[in-house]
């Protein structure tokens, strides 16, 4: 207080009106900002130099080397009091509002090489979006449109950096609202709410968002909106197992992606077409799938798209047996993810070297990458991952000889992936539970997961993997001769009373 009576009058009105920002600003945002409501009767550098001088502000560099301001938590808190009581303060946080609300509108995601710098400024200004949400969430009716345009313009960056319970929360939100906003921005903030909500295990409602999405883009006639519309049902269907319903969704949004500027997307949907051909088991027509998407990425400097080829690839390699060459190309996978900061991806990845690992014998490397895969997951509430590092380590307990601590993780993970509803996965874990229950001398019970498990392949189209094939070889000879050969087991009931 003592060093704020001694500035002059116009470094009191800076001072002040610099505290409507969270977590500091740049000079740009500062000078739109403050200067938003007039009577600022002071060189904005001048009085920055100044206060600077008098330790009321820090002067910090931000991840792009660009000059950034801040205050001391203490100093902050006085600043606010003094905001209280000028009559502009209205008019200062409608217009930090307006400028981050733009900001975020700005965000390029159309250009691959700039995605890593676009996340990095959104991380960087997350408390001052945390602060213009909060403002417009305020306004109830008021600003739920500038709500429903955050949602959309943040949804994909609080997905690749893992704050996606939060961005979960104001989208739906949102979406709850009831306000007058064009579809454009209605179908936006929808397709978020897909994304958001398939990173969280609920594909039904990721599936229901991206139909809604859907119809409004179709409705607006935007061919590249609708694509994106169509790649996320097609994911969709894919996790479900559901890998023909998948093909038909991904070649109907490769149609749609004729431009030069589709090239991005349309690398996506052969990727994913790739993805397909390795699920159902065509090793030999994935490759070429697989090469020709990451040769796109990478002359379009996509780091995103590369990562996610690169991961595919890794699955690829790890199913036909050539785990150096899996391990090699998830751990390039994962430095991508980690410059990225994509932390969804960066637990997938975890997940599967720990998966190479122990398919390579390296037992002590495979149990630390999925017990951190794990804990990642847990902390994202990423259901799926969860599942997955479940039945990775109750295999791996499995064969360390802990059969009883294996099962328990195996029904962990098959629980978890019937609750997110990835069939094909569930087929995954029956196998391994399948394995566990037989070593624990209860062949025909172990039987009936087995079947459970064929059922659901020939149900979705999912292979096993030929890595695993001496493993599914050596229960079929103990097992086999047990498997009813008669109608097919209830697969739905028999999961049921195998998670209870």
């Amino acid at each position: 207080a003592w060093s704020h009576d001694l500035l002059p009058p116009p470094e009191q009105a800076l001072f002040a009106r610099l505290s409507v920002f969270a977590g500091g600003c740049s000079f740009e945002a500062a000078e739109a900002i403050c200067s938003a409501a007039g009577g600022l009767e002071i060189d904005l550098l001048d009085g920055f130099e100044s206060l600077v001088q008098k330790s009321l502000l820090r002067q910090e560099e931000d991840p792009a080397g660009d000059a950034r301001f801040t205050m001391l938590q203490t100093i902050h808190e006085f600043a606010a009091e003094q905001l209280q009581e000028v009559p502009e303060a209205v008019e200062l946080r409608l217009a930090h509002g307006e400028w981050f609300l733009a900001l975020a509108a700005s965000a390029d995601w159309g250009d691959p090489s700039r995605e890593t710098e676009w996340l990095d400024r959104l991380e960087t200004e997350l408390p001052n979006m945390r602060l213009a949400i909060a403002f417009y969430q305020d306004q109830g009716a008021t600003g739920a449109a500038q709500t429903m345009l955050f949602a959309g313009d943040l949804a994909y960056f609080w997905w690749i950096r893992g704050h996606v319970a939060e961005g979960w929360r104001i989208v739906s939100r949102a979406l709850e609202a009831p306000c007058a906003v064009e579809p454009v921005y209605r179908a936006d903030a929808l397709w978020g709410a897909a994304v958001l909500a398939e990173a969280q295990g609920d594909l039904e409602g990721a599936q229901t968002f991206h139909e809604e999405s859907l119809a409004l883009r179709r409705q607006i006639g935007d061919p590249e909106a609708v694509a994106k519309s169509l790649i996320g049902l097609g994911i969709i269907a894919r996790l479900r197992g559901e890998l023909k319903e998948a093909r038909s969704l991904l070649e109907e949004a490769l149609e749609g992606l004729k431009s030069e500027t589709d090239a991005s997307e349309a690398a996506s949907v052969l990727l994913q077409l790739g993805l397909i051909r390795f699920l159902e088991g065509d090793y030999e027509g994935a490759e070429p799938e697989l090469q020709a998407s990451l040769d796109s990425f990478r002359r379009l400097r996509d780091d995103t798209g590369s990562a996610n080829a690169l991961q595919i690839y890794g699955l690829l390699s790890m199913a036909t047996g050539d785990l150096l060459q899996a391990i090699e190309r998830f751990e390039e996978s994962l430095k991508l993810w980690r410059g990225l900061g994509n932390q969804q991806m960066i637990v997938s990845d975890l997940a599967n070297l720990g998966e190479a690992h122990h398919l390579n014998g390296t037992l002590d490397e495979a149990e630390s990458l999925l017990r951190e895969a794990l804990a990642l997951s847990e902390t994202l509430g990423d259901l799926e991952v969860r599942g997955f590092a479940n039945s990775q380590l109750g295999l791996l307990s499995l064969d360390r000889g802990n059969t009883d601590r294996a099962r328990e993780l195996l029904i962990e993970g098959l629980r978890l992936r019937w609750q997110v509803g990835v069939r094909g996965a569930a087929a995954d874990s029956l196998d391994a539970l399948a394995e566990v229950t037989w070593r624990l001398g209860d062949v025909a019970s172990a039987a009936e997961l087995l079947d459970a498990a064929n059922q659901l392949r020939a149900e979705t189209g999912s292979a096993r993997q030929p890595v695993y094939a001496k493993r599914y070889a050596g229960m079929m000879t103990a097992v086999g001769s047990h498997i009813p050969r008669t109608e097919a087991s209830d697969v739905d009931t028999l999961i049921v009373n195998a998670i209870r």
